[in-house]
């Protein structure tokens, strides 16, 4: 899923979901063996939008940790915590972060731009997925770093992801685009594929958003605005809210009553 720059336009630009060798345009989704999937069952999503002080950035990071997720998992699932970025040009973006999909633990480092979903500008393809055993508990790190130029001359971005508790860095891959500079960042939890509004809850923590920029030093968004995609209501909707300040830490949660409304300020 791709989410544009405006969080008070939902934020959602519903180009289609591509994962795990599964597409869906929209509406209803259709699984292996044409099953299809309840409006109430379709993918849904809670946003945070981080308000940045500075333009031209170059990198972005962000921890994460699942605190809960239903256990067992059902194999048609998707649980996907996401961090994206949003590019200055040619509706270039990408998100990255560890999933449940098609029945197993992976991450997944993907994008698109006006060349189309899942593609580069000029058509090639944009989309990393692998093998990644995550846990339940357990913080990461989420890095977005422009690394290189390549030969015909689209800017390199890799996405890497740390666990705390090894001290591990893995490197995922590079997506490539024209634009030279992040221009927007937003982090999320996406469920479907299945997942309905009263299965069990998922909750998902995020700390420590820094970026960098041509403006030297690590730099702090300056807000945090909600925003929700769904049909979820009453006692098993969507929520998020602030843990605190120092760091920064807040929580996205499903199955759970919604309590700080669309477009309000997290922090900022």
């Amino acid at each position: 899923m791709k989410y544009g720059n405006d969080p008070s336009q939902m934020a959602c630009s519903r180009r289609g979901i591509v994962l795990g060798g599964l597409a869906a345009a929209g509406g209803a989704a259709i699984l292996p063996g044409k099953v299809a999937i309840a409006a109430d069952e379709a993918p849904k999503s809670t946003h945070t939008w981080l308000g940045l002080g500075h333009k031209q950035l170059y990198n972005f990071d962000v921890d994460m940790r699942i605190d809960a997720i239903p256990d067992p998992l059902n194999p048609r699932w998707l649980y996907f915590p996401s961090l994206q970025v949003n590019f200055e040009s040619h509706d270039e973006w990408a998100h990255g972060g560890v999933q449940w999909a098609g029945g197993a633990k992976k991450i997944n480092w993907g994008g698109g731009s006006d060349g189309g979903y899942g593609k580069s500008h000029d058509g090639k393809e944009m989309r990393i997925l692998q093998q990644y055993d995550w846990s339940v508990g357990a913080w990461y790190r989420y890095r977005v770093w422009r690394v290189a130029k390549d030969e015909t001359g689209y800017n390199r971005w890799l996405f890497t992801i740390r666990n705390y508790s090894t001290g591990i860095e893995k490197q995922i891959g590079t997506l490539r685009t024209v634009s030279d500079w992040i221009s927007g960042a937003v982090v999320w939890i996406e469920t479907g594929y299945g997942v309905a509004c009263d299965t069990q809850p998922v909750r998902i923590s995020w700390r420590n958003p820094v970026y960098r920029s041509t403006t030297p030093g690590a730099h702090v968004p300056v807000s945090g605005t909600t925003s929700y995609n769904g049909t979820c209501t009453g006692q098993a909707n969507t929520n998020q809210w602030l843990v605190g300040r120092d760091p920064l830490q807040w929580v996205q949660a499903t199955n759970t009553p919604r309590v700080t409304p669309p477009g309000a300020k997290l922090w900022g």
